[in-house]
C-alpha cells in the first residue's frame, strides 16, 4: 500500500483514469474507493493510470473528458502515457 493516503486525482466519476499525484514504484497499491490496483511498472507524479480494466474500443476519460480511445485491452493500472492515441 502506498504510504500517502490519496496518492491519486480521480475528479470525475465518469473517470476510467486516475492521475498520480506522487511516484510510484512497480509492485506497490493502490486503494481506490472499489477496488484496489497493484502498479504493475514504476510511474511518475502526473503520469495516468487506468483505474480499471478499459476494453478495446472504449473511450479512455480523464477529468470528464475523453482523451483517447482504446486500441487494445488495458488492465487496471496500467500506465496510460504510451497507449494514447489522439482523439480525431
Amino acid at each position: 500500500m502506498h504510504p500517502y493516503s490519496q496518492a491519486y486525482l480521480h475528479l470525475d466519476p465518469s473517470d476510467n483514469v486516475i492521475v498520480l499525484t506522487a511516484p510510484l514504484e512497480a509492485g506497490e497499491t493502490l486503494n481506490l474507493p472499489e477496488t484496489a490496483i497493484q502498479i504493475d511498472q514504476a510511474a511518475a507524479l502526473g503520469d495516468p493510470l487506468a483505474a480499471r480494466a478499459i476494453a478495446p474500443g472504449e473511450p479512455i476519460i480523464q477529468f470528464g473528458v475523453v482523451i483517447s480511445i482504446a486500441q487494445q485491452a488495458i488492465p487496471a493500472g496500467a500506465l496510460l502515457r504510451p497507449l494514447l492515441q489522439p482523439v480525431r
